[in-house]
């Protein structure tokens, strides 16, 4: 029989078909008013003008709070109710979405001549491969099919810049009618799949441009949520055991600067932080799966045995790569990044081998369990 546990990880399923416009952060604008409130509101229905007109009845009498709330579930049949005159039947709406619209930007695309119809499809023929077909050139062959149209549109900017941030604009309107679109119309068309997923990896690769305003900001910067939570209380006490040694003075103060081990949790926040990416912590845990995958490999855990850490960062690189293109569809994102950017790859494969390396020699003294050398973290070497 189905529990809270089953239907809960059906909700959050929903998030495994969710795509374009909506980050991890942002499932719950869809998961939440779309599957929760809306099969609430429907299982309400048919009791909703009893509820209504016993709250109108009974509003500003003697019985309030907790006996109200019981009497309305009483009129609701459910052990919830909802005495509030929205719902979504009678639920005002606004723009609509013209899927006309996104054919009209893909025309206007197709004629740019940034990019040719066979570069998509050799982009794709890859993209999509089967996975007992990937290997580890897989990345190479894609960076070739997108570099054509990358070198177009480096052209056209140093032409003319307006025109080339015109047609940016629309690969970007493209890609968020189309990520919008695809989550309530079933699209039979697997040309405009397959021009959104080459869209998406070549819009990474495009060069900035060199003026005009360099950021730009989708919504207004806000603080949306603040909370301040009681944890724990207690009391810090002297305990038994080993205490740091105490340096002695020098030509810079009392003693030597410290290095601050990063925690785990923080290494998303220096990524951000060096790269001015939105990293989260979804893909923070794309980052542990990774490493929990490479820890498996027996021939990794011997030289993680045998070698000190930068020796074992060698052999940690070699099999990252071929880690990440097996996973390439679980976090696009990254991907693309990690296979484009080198400082950014750089930084990634020093923590995620540091990482490794300090599981796989967890019984050595000197770093402390789930942190890592920040200097390190920084600078990528």
């Amino acid at each position: 029989m189905a529990d809270h546990n089953y239907f809960a990880n059906l909700i959050w399923q929903i998030a495994d078909l969710l795509r374009g416009p909506y980050r991890p952060p942002q499932y719950e604008r869809v998961m939440l008013p779309m599957t929760v409130l809306r099969r609430f509101d429907c299982v309400l229905t048919p009791s909703k003008s009893k509820v209504m007109a016993e709250h109108a009845r009974l509003k500003g009498g003697k019985i309030e709070g907790e006996a109200l709330d019981q009497r309305l579930n009483r009129a609701a049949g459910q052990r919830f109710h909802n005495h509030s005159p929205l719902d979504y039947e009678s639920a005002e709406m606004g723009e609509e979405v013209d899927p006309a619209r996104m054919y009209a930007i893909k025309g206007e695309l197709d004629a740019s001549g940034i990019y040719l119809d066979e570069e998509t499809e050799r982009f794709c023929a890859v993209y999509f491969k089967p996975k007992p077909r990937q290997s580890a050139m897989d990345h190479q062959a894609m960076n070739s099919a997108l570099d054509p149209a990358v070198s177009r549109f480096t052209v056209r900017q140093k032409d003319n810049e307006e025109e080339a941030e015109l047609w940016r604009g629309k690969v970007q309107a493209f890609r968020n009618l189309y990520g919008f679109l695809s989550q309530i119309i079933p699209y039979q068309d697997s040309d405009l799949e397959r021009l959104y997923v080459f869209l998406r990896h070549l819009s990474a690769k495009l060069r900035r441009r060199t003026t005009g305003t360099a950021y730009q900001f989708d919504d207004e910067v806000r603080l949306e949520y603040y909370r301040l939570q009681k944890i724990s209380e207690g009391s810090i006490s002297l305990q038994d055991g080993d205490a740091r040694r105490l340096d002695g003075p020098t030509e810079v103060g009392s003693g030597l600067a410290h290095q601050q081990p990063v925690p785990l949790s923080q290494l998303i926040d220096v990524v951000n932080e060096r790269f001015g990416t939105d990293f989260n912590q979804a893909d923070q845990l794309f980052f542990d799966q990774i490493v929990a995958a490479a820890m498996a490999d027996d021939g990794l855990r011997q030289a993680a045995t045998v070698n000190p850490g930068d020796k074992f960062e060698l052999v940690f690189k070699n099999l990252l790569e071929r880690l990440f293109v097996e996973r390439m569809d679980q976090n696009e994102d990254i991907f693309v990044r990690f296979m484009n950017d080198e400082s950014f790859q750089k930084i990634v494969t020093s923590w995620m081998a540091a990482e490794a390396y300090r599981r796989l020699r967890s019984e050595e003294v000197g770093t402390a369990p789930g942190v890592i050398d920040e200097q390190r973290v920084r600078t990528g070497g």
